[in-house]
């Protein structure tokens, strides 16, 4: 485990395997009940991500370090889906996981969401006069072309009717408007 200088919080070591056992214990644990989809998130919004030696010579092999998240998701789908055939894994990039790797690809089962939280409502996500647009763009583009297991999740609460809607509008702005 490394820990984020001045944060107090610490970085799990995905290529350790323990930190594999734990987290395979922890989602059979889910799987009891009646469970769909799993979702994983890294614990940090931090651009702060293992650097051992084994985990920083993934992200070389990769050329991002969303490669061994893609990895350890991959492992840990193999063991539960012989179970479980239909379960998903979700995965949200955070910033250090925004280009996509460039060697393993995530198995059918293992999908990345995004949540375009950090773009604003206000205008289209490919609104080239707002950097954090761009970058959301940028990074949706680089996973969209690597694999087929990408989505985008957003919804807005509707006050009339008290239940989520998509945005559409934020997507497609012509179609509305």
């Amino acid at each position: 485990m490394n820990t984020i200088a001045g944060t107090g919080s610490v970085i799990t070591c995905l290529s350790d395997p323990k930190t594999f056992e734990k987290a395979l214990q922890k989602v059979q644990l889910q799987l009891n009940g009646n469970v769909e989809a799993v979702r994983f998130s890294p614990v940090t919004e931090y651009d702060a991500y293992c650097t051992c030696e084994k985990c920083a010579r993934v992200h070389e092999e990769e050329g991002s370090p969303a490669g061994i998240y893609i990895r350890f998701l991959n492992k840990l789908y193999e063991a539960i889906v012989v179970d479980h055939p239909n379960i998903k894994f979700e995965i949200t990039p955070r910033a250090y996981m925004a280009k996509a790797p460039s060697v393993t690809k995530p198995l059918d089962g293992v999908w990345i969401r995004f949540d375009n939280d950090k773009c604003h409502i206000s205008h289209p996500v490919n609104d080239s006069n707002c950097p954090e647009a761009v970058a959301f763009a940028e990074s949706l583009q680089s996973w969209g072309t690597f694999c087929d297991n990408v989505y985008v999740l957003r919804n807005c609460v509707s006050d009339e009717f008290g239940w989520p809607f998509g945005s559409l509008h934020d997507f497609f702005p012509k179609s509305f408007g």
